[in-house]
């Protein structure tokens, strides 16, 4: 009963060349969910031996190459943010919130804080860039862009 009268509710609707939506439902909604059904109910297949260890060594390359690119973005924004753990959830708390007011507690996030930098990393990143920032200690202070140093609307 309610799939005649979306039927015909569809039939009263066109769409084009003549067709109405319900013909568009046949021609790709229907197909459709019977492909998600039958992937639901066999699976993806998954080759394990070739493709996915292929497939990982290409998002590892990709996820460097991205980290070097936020890197290079945001320390335009703050200097020792080349330094930062882009995973940290603490480190993007600062840069992005820091000063913003928690809505529910009424605590006021930090303008900026200071992180160690494990010696590794430090000697990692210090390669890496271009001109890397001074940091005393092996540590940095990431502080939220303010109103100054943040480009308004579409690059020049």
């Amino acid at each position: 009963m309610l799939h005649r009268r979306l039927a015909n509710e569809l039939r009263g609707m066109e769409w084009q060349n003549g067709q109405n939506l319900y013909d568009f439902y046949w021609r790709y909604w229907r197909p459709f969910g019977e492909m998600l059904t039958d992937l639901e109910r066999n699976g993806i297949k998954v080759d394990t031996e070739h493709q996915l260890p292929q497939a990982q060594l290409l998002a590892e390359r990709a996820r460097g190459e991205l980290e070097i690119k936020f890197r290079r973005w945001i320390s335009s924004y703050c200097a020792d943010a080349w330094y930062m753990k882009p995973t940290s959830a603490s480190q993007i708390q600062t840069i992005l919130f820091g000063g913003a007011k928690n809505g529910k507690t009424g605590e006021t996030l930090p303008l900026q804080r200071s992180f160690p930098i494990p010696r590794d990393d430090y000697e990692l990143l210090k390669a890496a860039a271009h001109t890397p920032p001074d940091v005393a200690d092996l540590a940095y202070t990431l502080h939220a862009p303010t109103v100054e140093n943040v480009a308004l609307g579409p690059d020049p």
